[in-house]
């Protein structure tokens, strides 16, 4: 197995410092509380799983558990604060309890007392593994990013957001949201009636049966409180084929389509599987050479498709007129490629109690060896069937840069971040069956990079 660096590793060893400043207790106290809070302002990626009961995740049983199904939340009950929450039966889960803790709430009281006030909102959580009651978790809106992952359908987003809100005591909740694809089930059937006028998710659910509440508050959070979007994508497949999909056939929409063409796109970032909170860093310009990876960009769905769902979450609760006069939120849509262990050579973990093989360094270190073993099968391929003699350079290289970015270009666990408009079509389909060949030209706009300082386990 090959030891690699990744770009985390490189990246924030450069902005670690391990020098201490001995005569910082006899500053004057303003000054420690500014440098406490300065410290503080580092942007935060926190995972939140929604768990339901079993008879919500089981909706194709639907006509079994149909009166528990259908049980509607009350906003009745209220928190600490004396805010109504929803009372729904869910949760919200992380992965590790600690991994949310900021170090200064163990430092001293001073350094405590600050990092309470500037981690405002409490929300109760559980963690993943066991299930149980943990400590709440502590967020600051201004600073975390709130991904929202599903198991299924995302139909409670109004009350959990709705939830979330009344616990900051400043009543405003998330400000910087994170969704997976599974949410687009959402939108697609947010303004649908179910037939018999039932609210089943199988059906979607109709603005009528949200809760008066939970309407305020999401068109509210809408229209004035989140300002920010990052809708999470992946690639179209993995990344030794792309940017074609590595068959002689006509599947991409570039030019010369019909002719086999071979890339390695080590460019493309690698999804975080992790559960767990960690700090991540917005770089505005990926640094690294990424340029071959740009011009032939393949998602599952259309960007600009997945941004007008939002649009319509909008005009829904009345918010399409708003930013006319507001500013509106910024919307980013964040590819990066689904890593597996599912490969040859794997050994799958046994035991409940153990960790998810996915998500350690030595799995990742074994799937990059995969996906070079992967890649000299399809050197060969190209050597026999299309007399290819450049080897591992692939058909977009010259061997003198494909030697520097074997130097240069470092694998990453982080996401891309461009804005809808950035993707250019090669083509333009709008044949359902000729999704799969959208093929999205980013070099122009050039993608921002998120790195994610805990990138596995």
């Amino acid at each position: 197995m090959t030891k690699r660096e990744l770009f985390n590793d490189v990246y924030f060893q450069s902005q670690s410092c391990d020098s201490v400043f001995s005569k910082f207790p006899y500053l004057p106290r303003e000054l420690r509380q500014m440098i406490w809070s300065h410290s503080l302002r580092r942007r935060r990626w926190i995972p939140l799983r929604v768990v339901l009961p079993t008879d919500y995740l089981s909706y194709v049983d639907y006509g079994q558990s149909r009166e528990k199904y259908l049980r509607t939340p009350y906003y009745g009950a209220r928190n600490s604060l004396g805010k109504i929450i929803s009372g729904w039966d869910y949760h919200l889960a992380v992965d590790k309890e600690d991994s949310t803790l900021s170090p200064l709430f163990g430092v001293s009281s001073e350094a405590r007392q600050i990092a309470l006030e500037f981690y405002r909102v409490r929300v109760p959580v559980r963690q993943c593994l066991s299930l149980s009651s943990g400590r709440d978790l502590r967020l600051n809106p201004e600073y975390d990013v709130v991904f929202l992952k599903w198991a299924y359908r995302s139909y409670l987003i109004a009350d959990i957001l709705h939830d979330i809100k009344a616990h900051d005591p400043q009543d405003v909740g998330v400000v910087h949201l994170a969704l997976n694809e599974g949410f687009c089930d959402y939108l697609d059937k947010l303004s649908c009636e179910s037939p018999d006028g039932f609210p089943d998710i199988k059906y979607g659910l109709s603005l009528s049966t949200l809760h008066q509440v939970a309407r305020e508050s999401l068109a509210e959070m809408v229209r004035s409180k989140i300002q920010s979007i990052f809708y999470m994508v992946n690639f179209l497949w993995d990344r030794v084929w792309n940017p074609v999909a590595g068959i002689s056939h006509p599947l991409t929409g570039t030019p010369g389509s019909g002719l086999f063409m071979l890339h390695h796109a080590r460019g493309r970032p690698l999804d975080r599987h992790l559960d767990s909170a960690t700090f991540f860093d917005w770089l505005p310009r990926d640094p690294r050479p990424v340029d071959a990876d740009l011009g032939m960009v393949r998602l599952w769905d259309d960007p600009h498709r997945l941004s007008e769902w939002w649009t319509r979450l909008e005009a829904l609760f009345g918010a399409d007129g708003w930013w006319q006069t507001h500013p509106r939120p910024d919307f980013y849509l964040c590819p990066s490629t689904r890593w597996s262990t599912r490969f040859h050579g794997y050994e799958p973990c046994v035991g409940g109690d153990q960790a998810d093989p996915d998500l350690t360094r030595e799995r990742l270190e074994l799937y990059l060896d995969d996906e070079a073993r992967r890649l000299d099968e399809a050197c060969e391929y190209a050597a026999v069937c299309h007399q290819w003699k450049g080897g591992r350079r692939g058909f977009l290289l010259d061997q003198a840069t494909y030697e520097r970015l074997q130097v240069e270009l470092r694998d990453v666990v982080g996401m891309w971040v461009l804005r809808p408009d950035a993707y250019v079509d090669h083509e333009n389909r709008t044949d359902p069956l000729e999704r799969p060949k959208r093929c999205y030209d980013v070099s122009a706009a050039w993608p921002g990079l998120v790195v994610f300082e805990k990138a596995v386990d």
